[in-house]
């Protein structure tokens, strides 16, 4: 009789003086806030997790590689070298050093918007 079995139908609810209840009115207005709140963390979730990364799979074999390498070049500083081969070594480390640090960047970020996308498509399962 009164129209209130769908969400429509509690938005157009007035009482016999043309007026919505107060607390329907909050009730209605605290519902929108929240489907506003939802839409812009979508929003802002698209824009975060919306690239897509590019990780090879030989990554994290890399990644060791590049710490093995590195705590060989550690060793090899730790002796009494000449100066010009201590500088080479240095050189080589700090490149190294860099490339894996790129390296597991890319690898986190990866795995983190990896998540973030499977938990979106086992929301949209669920739902």
């Amino acid at each position: 009789d009164y129209g209130i079995g769908t969400l429509q139908g509690w938005k157009d609810f007035k009482l016999a003086d043309g007026t919505q209840p107060l607390w329907l009115r909050e009730a209605l207005k605290s519902m929108e806030e929240e489907e506003e709140r939802e839409k812009e963390q979508d929003e802002g979730d698209s824009i975060k997790f919306g690239e897509v990364t590019d990780v090879g799979l030989d990554t994290v074999e890399r990644i060791a590689q590049l710490k093995n390498e590195l705590a060989g070049l550690t060793e090899a500083l730790s002796r009494a070298l000449p100066r010009r081969q201590r500088e080479e070594l240095m050189e080589m480390e700090a490149t190294k050093s860099e490339e894996k640090t790129k390296l597991e960047k890319a690898l986190e970020r990866g795995v983190l918007v990896s998540c973030h996308h499977f938990l979106r498509s086992y929301d949209a399962l669920r739902n």
